[in-house]
């Protein structure tokens, strides 16, 4: 429940951060939100919501195991436990969680380049890459 209620706003935060400029999303929440709701409409908030719902609870399930069963016959201290607990947790999901992320942030790139070569008034925007200046050549 928290995942799908909380994902408008990581919506928000992913395409601000993004974003770096302020070039599409604006500086602010609340020009971030009237662009996504007019470039996706309201449903453009909850887009990507049900896997990042199996992410975290797939994270949460393994925090919850390295605590419960991993941890405690290494560590009878309760204060190791907890110390323990927290990095086997972090390692843990940081090796579930990143390598999906790197793929959204990467066709999300990709698919900003693709589409937003010019701005309404046609000025072209490089984003930081080169590798899409193909067009035109030969």
């Amino acid at each position: 429940l928290g995942a799908i209620l909380s994902h408008p706003f990581d919506v928000l935060k992913t395409c601000m951060q993004g974003d770096v400029h302020g070039e599409r999303y604006g500086s602010t929440t609340f020009t971030a939100f009237m662009r996504v709701r007019q470039e996706r409409g309201f449903t453009g908030f909850y887009r990507g919501c049900g896997w990042r719902t199996v992410n975290i609870t797939a994270c949460v399930f393994i925090v919850n195991e390295c605590f419960v069963h991993l941890v405690p016959p290494l560590f009878p201290d309760a204060a190791q436990r907890i110390a323990a607990a927290a990095a086997a947790a972090g390692a843990s999901v940081t090796t579930v969680d990143e390598p999906p992320r790197l793929v959204m942030r990467t066709s999300l790139s990709s698919s900003r380049l693709a589409t937003r070569r010019t701005t309404s008034s046609g000025c072209r925007h490089d984003h930081g890459s080169t590798d899409h200046k193909t067009s035109g050549t030969g």
